[in-house]
């Protein structure tokens, strides 16, 4: 039993150097603005007419943040990816974690090819982060040619609202 409680308190130890516990967030995004792209981010110049519209659908995930080691922060997204920028590359982030913080949170990736190098970024930044979490996603992708290409670059935001959820850190919880 006292080993039992030494281990505890020791584990209890090591968990709060690293920081503040994990604040759970459940946040709806909106995409709605990458329906109305300017001409710019299509090849041609001009954007498309949208035929095919929803409104007041939201995307909705849990995110978690969390405070690390040497005033470093974390950002457990879980998936953002295939967020087209009209005729541009997608932006898409993959792997759930994001360093950052303590507010702005921004994640890249390059991919280079024998034509051209395709950098995509995502960047979350919290305007509000209390019990209610407020913000934009901002979105970017360009492309820089070495050959033959058409590839136009682009960028958007998507806002996001959320609120903290109030959870057990010691309960395993799953989906219903």
């Amino acid at each position: 039993m006292r080993l039992t409680s030494l281990c505890l308190l020791a584990s209890l130890a090591v968990f709060s150097a690293c920081g503040s516990s994990p604040r759970y967030f459940q946040v709806a995004i909106d995409r709605s603005s990458l329906d109305s792209l300017p001409g710019s981010c299509y090849i041609g110049g001009n954007a498309p007419t949208i035929t095919d519209k929803s409104t007041n659908v939201m995307i909705g995930q849990q995110w978690t943040l969390y405070d690390g080691e040497q005033g470093k922060s974390y950002l457990a997204i879980g998936d953002l990816s295939n967020f087209h920028l009209g005729d541009a590359s997608a932006v898409s982030v993959r792997g759930n974690v994001i360093q950052g913080g303590p507010t702005s949170f921004t994640t890249t990736r390059t991919r280079v090819d024998p034509t051209r190098t395709i950098t995509t970024t995502a960047t979350v930044t919290f305007t509000q982060l209390d019990t209610t979490a407020k913000g934009t996603i901002k979105l970017d992708s360009s492309t820089a040619c070495t050959g033959m290409c058409n590839a136009p670059n682009c960028s958007g935001e998507l806002p996001f609202l959320g609120h903290q959820l109030q959870v057990n850190p010691e309960m395993n919880y799953s989906p219903i």
